[in-house]
């Protein structure tokens, strides 16, 4: 699976994990990177928790399903709804 990063950069995903960062300014941003944590980029910045929690989710299931979803886009922070 790939996914669209909010930088519109495409990220292939293959061998790759995530990780959620709580960053000095009170967001959380939402890291790729391999498992030695060498390489990595930032998919996406979010604006509370729960916003962060609902992307982490929808990527587990656009993972858990490769026949439906080829790409991934990161929503931006407005788009998220709660």
């Amino acid at each position: 699976m790939k996914i669209r990063t909010q930088g519109n950069q495409l990220i292939e995903m293959t061998e790759k994990e995530t990780t959620t960062v709580l960053t000095p300014t009170g967001s959380y941003q939402i890291l790729a990177h391999t498992k030695d944590k060498k390489k990595g980029t930032i998919l996406g910045e979010y604006s509370t928790e729960p916003k962060t929690v609902r992307v982490l989710c929808a990527i587990q299931v656009a993972a858990r399903h490769p026949e439906k979803v080829k790409i991934f886009k990161m929503p931006s922070d407005a788009e998220v709804i709660l």
